[in-house]
């Protein structure tokens, strides 16, 4: 990793670090450990981004992390806590999506098995009115890869979905 982003990913932990992650994002980045991150990106909508360098300290067992969506016009579309534990020595993780207080959000308490690297799921979080499509966040766990080969394959995944195989 070169300098400019260690210092991007340094500045955007010590900025998020207060909430574990209460940033508005498109696509974003959580390490699990030295050697696991879990990539975030919603596919169906336009929303503000977050930094690229949004890369968020893994949460401690029992933590959630406050994820929410946010339009292009500020207005928070979609919001959950999410909960994430390992699911066993495969690698799969458990991903319990929680309600929040106020907005639009999960009706009650969703569980999602994020299956071992390369694996991805969707998860559907609101279909948007009059135009049929659906917001879906993707959940995907990337193992032994540097941020830049993440992102790349994130970019990938987008560009598939947008342009087909």
């Amino acid at each position: 990793m070169n300098k400019k982003s260690a210092v991007l990913i340094a500045v955007a932990a010590a900025g998020l670090a207060g909430c574990h992650g209460s940033t508005p994002s498109n696509m974003q980045m959580i390490k699990l450990d030295e050697d696991t991150s879990l990539a975030i990106t919603v596919l169906g909508t336009q929303t503000l981004p977050a930094p690229v360098a949004s890369v968020l300290p893994g949460p401690k067992p029992g933590d959630s992390i406050h994820r929410f969506l946010k339009s292009a016009d500020g207005r928070v579309l979609f919001a959950y806590d999410l909960q994430l534990e390992r699911k066993g020595a495969d690698g799969a993780y458990k991903a319990l999506l929680k309600p929040v207080s106020s907005g639009p959000t999960v009706a009650s308490i969703r569980e999602v098995t994020i299956p071992r690297p390369p694996g991805s799921v969707g998860v559907e979080l609101l279909e948007q009115p009059g135009a049929g499509r659906e917001v879906v966040d993707m959940f995907r766990i990337f193992r032994g890869q540097s941020l830049h080969g993440q992102l790349l394959a994130m970019h990938n995944q987008f560009y598939r979905w947008v342009h087909g195989d």
